[in-house]
């Protein structure tokens, strides 16, 4: 979440199994001026930034790591950007399930959907709208506490396509294992 000078946040990316929180510690640059928002319960592993500046793995394994997660990262931001001004709610909100289903195990997303109302920047009524169109296609199905993504092909082609540039560029600059 990044937030203005009037205490105001919005989203800015979406981080799961495919990347880190706090590159620019580990960079050795100013601390993170945005904040991480854990919305899916499951494990993570939280270490100071001074032991992967130990280098551990090899210098060249974590900054090759490191840098492919960055490209990734700025791809995400900037196709973020140009979908929020250019796509309506339904796209998305679709275009975030497919997000969120690509960085968790599993078809769903363990939110309620007033709760995503605000990472999505919409109102509850525009989001609940836009859920109300997936549901009838067969693309999500709302439960308490969780989101359902049943039909991914279906959920697809409800999408706007943003997330198939944003994709590309996760498989690209991910490293080859040695």
């Amino acid at each position: 979440m990044q937030a203005s000078p009037s205490g105001d946040e919005a989203p800015v990316a979406l981080v799961g199994n495919d990347g880190v929180v706090g590159v620019a510690a580990f960079m050795g640059t100013l601390p993170e001026a945005s904040r991480a928002l854990v919305i899916h319960p499951g494990h993570a592993w939280r270490l100071p930034a001074s032991v992967l500046s130990s280098e551990v793995p090899g210098p060249s394994q974590v900054l090759k790591a490191t840098v492919g997660y960055l490209i990734s990262l700025t791809s995400q931001l900037s196709q973020t950007a140009f979908c929020q001004q250019h796509h309506n709610v339904e796209q998305r909100l679709a275009r975030w399930l497919l997000n969120a289903m690509d960085r968790l195990p599993g078809d769903e997303v363990a939110i309620d959907l007033g709760e995503l109302a605000p990472l999505l920047g919409v109102s509850a009524d525009e989001l609940a709208r836009a859920a109300a169109q997936l549901v009838g296609v067969g693309a999500l199905v709302c439960e308490p506490g969780r989101l359902v993504m049943p039909r991914r092909a279906v959920l697809e082609a409800q999408s706007c396509g943003c997330h198939v540039p944003a994709e590309d560029v996760v498989r690209w600059s991910a490293p080859a294992p040695d």
